[in-house]
């Protein structure tokens, strides 16, 4: 499908979604069930149509920092040349933000200085989702907790604030992976970071769809709720219901 056939959003004027598909299919994530494996973006002269009618400009990917290229393999110059762009029509550059977010392994020295240079955000939405190794592995997330925590080194060099997606409660996780998570969240916000906690949800058409949700750990669900009573976390991370 040719995505320039079709508007970004509906009557009512929403983030533009630049890229549909994704080819890395981990388990808990409808998106390439619903839009394949293959990424599509719209073009520079389409998004740049759009934002026009737009008091800022504010995007939906899977993963902004893919746009241009084939969702494994960054493309930095696609991604300047789209923001260079924009950025002619005047007006405040949100990339990356929610409702988007960016691969832990898309981030680098290039691509931070292109959103510090071209775009208002002074925040950086990555999706970690667990400081577990075997459970990235067994999600097939294809990053590792490291390039995570590199992601956010750089990020608050360039004065940006990583702000990075954390799922508790995935199935095959283990008090310990639970614990990791824990740990990645200590460490990213100990360096100025915040955490937006999510318990998993078992979405339909996904291979974990049948799965029960985990329940956290006592010594988990403190902690997390420390971190949002002192503004270093948001989300629902609970199956207990508690939210931020």
């Amino acid at each position: 499908m040719d995505l320039d056939c079709y508007p970004p959003f509906g009557e009512i004027l929403a983030p533009i979604e630049i890229s549909r598909g994704c080819p890395w299919k981990c388990a808990y994530c409808q998106t390439p069930r619903l839009f394949g494996c293959e990424m599509r973006h719209r073009s520079i002269a389409t998004i740049t149509r759009y934002a026009r009618r737009l008091k800022d400009i504010r995007f939906t990917s899977p993963n902004a920092l893919a746009w241009g290229s084939d969702g494994r393999h960054p493309r930095p110059e696609k991604v300047e040349a789209l923001l260079c762009s924009l950025s002619e029509l005047k007006k405040p550059i949100y990339f990356g933000t929610f409702p988007s977010e960016v691969r832990p392994d898309f981030v680098s020295d290039r691509t931070v200085e292109l959103i510090a240079k071209y775009c208002a955000n002074r925040s950086l939405c990555i999706g970690a989702q667990s400081g577990s190794p075997a459970v990235l592995r067994s999600v097939g997330r294809g990053h590792c907790v490291r390039q995570v925590e590199e992601a956010c080194e750089l990020c608050l060099d360039h004065n940006l604030t990583p702000q990075v997606d954390l799922i508790f409660g995935l199935p095959m996780e283990s008090a310990e992976d639970q614990r990791m998570t824990m740990d990645l969240a200590r460490w990213i916000v100990k360096k100025g970071g915040r955490v937006r906690a999510h318990h998993f949800t078992p979405l339909p058409g996904t291979p974990l769809a049948a799965e029960r949700p985990g329940t956290l750990t006592d010594e988990v669900d403190a902690y997390l709720g420390r971190l949002a009573l002192e503004g270093h976390l948001d989300g629902n991370w609970s199956a207990r219901g508690r939210t931020a």
